[in-house]
């Protein structure tokens, strides 16, 4: 009779895992990378455009309808949409750190974009009296 591998113990799906754990962990790191840099883009492109030297300092009916806009041509792809508030964001911590070396060196090397928010103060803070997993969940409520 033949013998019944166990194939969660062979050590072609554990390096099968592997492969996938380290792509998973580059994709991240990389994924965080990008929308900081997406961001930072974002906010260059709008300071440096002529039509928000115009018009758009200051005024807030500029943000708003520069988001409408945006969102009504990714419409029809399937694309999130941009927010007035990502815009506010990414300016306000564009015009914090102009440079986008400065704001990585600031940051560090596994920052996120709420890392560069908390920066300039336009971040929640967490707090564990909100946490849905509470009280088992949290140590300031009893839990873990």
């Amino acid at each position: 009779m033949n013998k019944v591998q166990i194939y969660y113990r062979t050590e072609e799906f554990n390096a099968l895992a592997i492969e996938i754990t380290v792509a998973f962990k580059q994709f991240i790191s990389e994924e965080r990378e990008n929308r900081i840099r997406f961001k930072f883009i974002l906010a260059e492109a709008i300071v440096s455009s002529s039509a928000y030297q115009k018009f758009g300092k200051g005024n807030e009916d500029f943000i708003v309808r520069l988001a409408n806009k945006v969102r009504q041509e990714l419409k029809s792809k399937e694309l999130p949409a941009l927010s007035r508030t990502s815009i506010y964001d990414a300016l306000e911590v564009y015009q914090k750190y102009p440079s986008l070396e400065l704001l990585e060196k600031k940051l560090g090397l596994f920052a996120t974009w709420s890392d560069a928010l908390r920066l300039v103060g336009r971040s929640k803070e967490s707090n564990a009296l909100d946490c849905r997993y509470c009280p088992k969940h949290c140590p300031a409520r009893g839990g873990l």
